[in-house]
């Protein structure tokens, strides 16, 4: 009889080590699965910023992050290739890219706030709307095409730019690219507002073809759009 309860306690020790290894296998596995979803978090080819008040600042760096100054993180999320960030606040935001990427489309709406960024934003297609704000991008490459539109804020942009569409109703329009002006052909549309193209300015509707590779289309209702040439 000692012998068989021997025996009993004998597999009732094996059977509880074999369901404890299983229960280990299952907790790395989940943990694996977790840090790939973090990783894959990463990849996003798209931007889409949304932002109702406060102030982004926007840099470069080893990984994407949103805190605010004192380095409380932000929620955003990431669906369908594209960073989405839609803010209603007033405070100041710190915004970190990954270095060394370029985007397929990025898409800026700022309502009262400013969106400001001096290091380098590789882009095919930019759109800018800005209503009582502020957007500066200090170092832009944009391939395809970029357009903006102001109500009665300020819109910024330094760069490699090439076909640019831009509306300016009551506020200001500063344009700086690297091309020279005759890289471009024109369509000029003002109502009561004025366009100034490197020293020249017009305060008529104009078109002006310079059998060039890139185009700009320029309207302005009372306010104004300036394009400085670097070259």
């Amino acid at each position: 009889m000692k012998k068989l309860s021997m025996i009993i306690i004998c597999f009732a020790l094996m059977f509880s080590l074999t369901a404890c290894s299983g229960n280990n296998d299952n907790d790395v596995s989940g943990t694996s699965k977790v840090e790939t979803t973090e990783n894959n978090n990463q990849d996003f080819s798209n931007i889409s910023i949304r932002l109702i008040g406060g102030a982004i600042s926007v840099s470069l760096g080893d990984a994407l992050s949103l805190t605010y100054e004192d380095g409380t993180e932000i929620e955003y999320s990431i669906d369908d290739d594209t960073l989405s960030i839609s803010q209603e606040d007033v405070n100041d935001m710190i915004l970190v890219l990954p270095s060394g990427n370029s985007y397929d489309d990025v898409t800026f709406y700022i309502e009262r706030a400013q969106l400001s960024m001096e290091d380098s934003l590789d882009v095919n297609k930019l759109s800018m709307d800005v209503n009582n704000g502020e957007l500066s991008l200090e170092d832009l490459t944009v391939s395809d095409s970029c357009d903006m539109s102001v109500y009665q804020g300020t819109i910024y942009v330094n760069g490699n730019v090439t076909n640019i569409d831009a509306t300016s109703n009551e506020g200001h329009i500063e344009i700086k690219t690297s091309y020279t002006q005759t890289d471009y052909n024109y369509e000029l549309s003002m109502t009561n507002g004025g366009v100034t193209l490197g020293d020249d300015y017009y305060g008529e509707s104009s078109s002006i073809d310079n059998d060039a590779d890139y185009m700009m289309t320029l309207s302005s209702t009372t306010g104004d759009i300036s394009v400085e040439y670097t070259k």
